[in-house]
Formats: C-alpha cells, sequence, structure tokens
C-alpha cells in the first residue's frame, strides 16, 4: 500500500494540463450528479440514495482509471527485461533492460518498479500478489529518454535466488 500512496503522490507532483482537465470533468461530474439526487429526492427517495451512493462509489474509483488512461494514451512507455541473469557463486540477481518511450511527449522524470512474486495456478491471484510482492525496487532513470528513443537500465539485487516459482513484474513509471 506504500507503493501505491508513492506512486499517486509521484503522479500528483508531475500532474500536467491533461490531468488537471480529467479531475476538473470528475468534479464536475460529481457535482452534477449530487444536483441530480438532489432534484429527484423529492419524488423518488430511493432512487436519490442509489445516484448518491453510485456518485461517491465513483469519485473514489474514477482517480485510477483516469491515471490508468493516461498512462495508456499521453505517457506511454515499454519495458522490456533483455537479461535475467542469477549468479551462480552467489545469491546476486542480475537484471537488464529496456525502457523505450512511445509517447508524444519527451519525459521529465522516469522509474522503473520491478516487483518479485511467487507464480500462481490462477492470473487473478498473481494480480493480487502484485500489490504486496516479495521483492520489490524502483529504479530512477537518471537520463529519461525523449520521445521514440529508449534508454538501457541495469539493476543488481544482492542476497536474492531467482526459481522457477518467481515471476518477475516490471512496469515504467513516466512523467
Amino acid at each position: 500500500m506504500i507503493n501505491l500512496k508513492d506512486s499517486f503522490l509521484n503522479y500528483a507532483n508531475h500532474f500536467q494540463i491533461v490531468d488537471y482537465l480529467a479531475f476538473t470533468w470528475l468534479a464536475i461530474l460529481f457535482f452534477l450528479l449530487l444536483f441530480l439526487a438532489i432534484f429527484i429526492a423529492k419524488g423518488r427517495p430511493l432512487l436519490a440514495m442509489v445516484v448518491v451512493f453510485l456518485n461517491i462509489l465513483f469519485l473514489f474509483i474514477a482517480p485510477f482509471g483516469i491515471k490508468h488512461f493516461l498512462d495508456l494514451k499521453i505517457r506511454s512507455n515499454e519495458v522490456n527485461l533483455t537479461t535475467v541473469k542469477q549468479l551462480y557463486y552467489s545469491d546476486t540477481l542480475i537484471l537488464r533492460g529496456v525502457l523505450a518511450n512511445s509517447s508524444n511527449i519527451d519525459f521529465k522524470q522516469c522509474k522503473i518498479k520491478v516487483s518479485i512474486y511467487p507464480k500462481q495456478k490462477y492470473e487473478f491471484l498473481n494480480i493480487l500478489k502484485r500489490l504486496k510482492p516479495h521483492h520489490f525496487c524502483e529504479i530512477n532513470i537518471e537520463y529519461p529518454p525523449k520521445k521514440g528513443e529508449y534508454v538501457d537500465f541495469e539493476y543488481i539485487w544482492d542476497n536474492f535466488r531467482l526459481n522457477d516459482a518467481h515471476e518477475i513484474y516490471t512496469i515504467g513509471e513516466c512523467y
């Protein structure tokens, strides 16, 4: 949960005009639905309570959807691991990869989040394990890629032995 909080704080610190417009739209929609509930409360109080409940639920879920949508459409990037090497003589894992900027903007800051969690039989359980992985690290990219470019990265994980029961999940956060 700390990672989710840090992720949203980092996101809020790097707001762009599109983010402000999306959250302004969310606030306007919230108040419009609230006024609609007040307007229909005299005739149909149960329907008004359902509208208020759905409105509050939407208010808490929508910021996650806005961030996800804007990350896919405006700040899209690709993280590919090219080498995952476990050293035989020590408990050291070496990760090498590429962060590619596939968006139409130049990035000012990039982080790569690497999670290692045990493989599960069902995909739903894998998604839950990503929320609280066994091992987690953030790699700050010193020189973020410009549009259409890519940057190589490397991370050395000491005191860890990777086996077939583990899965590595990487995601890039660029602003």
